[in-house]
């Protein structure tokens, strides 16, 4: 298998995972409104925060990238986001 196909395809997935995370919060804001309290402040700042970590991690994650290579730390990323996706599922509240 060719390497740019490889490539390709785990941004696709990489992308996809980060789309699916971050328009499950929208799709299900009514849900978490009514059945945990939230505002539509509250939602609007979780959606927010989603992309906060992105800031201040862009520059340490290239150098990270360059030192320890590319596909152990988008390995370790995208474990990560998986992670996060299944602590929020799980959490009742902020």
């Amino acid at each position: 298998m060719d390497k740019r196909w490889m490539i390709l395809g785990a941004l696709f997935l990489a992308r996809t995972a980060m789309g699916f995370q971050f328009q499950s919060v929208a799709s299900a804001a009514p849900f978490m409104i009514r059945d945990l309290g939230f505002s539509y402040a509250q939602i609007g700042t979780l959606i927010g925060l989603y992309f906060l970590p992105g800031i201040v991690i862009a520059l340490p994650g290239g150098m990270l990238g360059h030192r320890f290579g590319d596909k152990i730390v988008c390995s370790a990323g995208l474990v990560l986001m998986v992670l996060g996706a299944l602590l929020m599922g799980m959490s009742g509240s902020y």
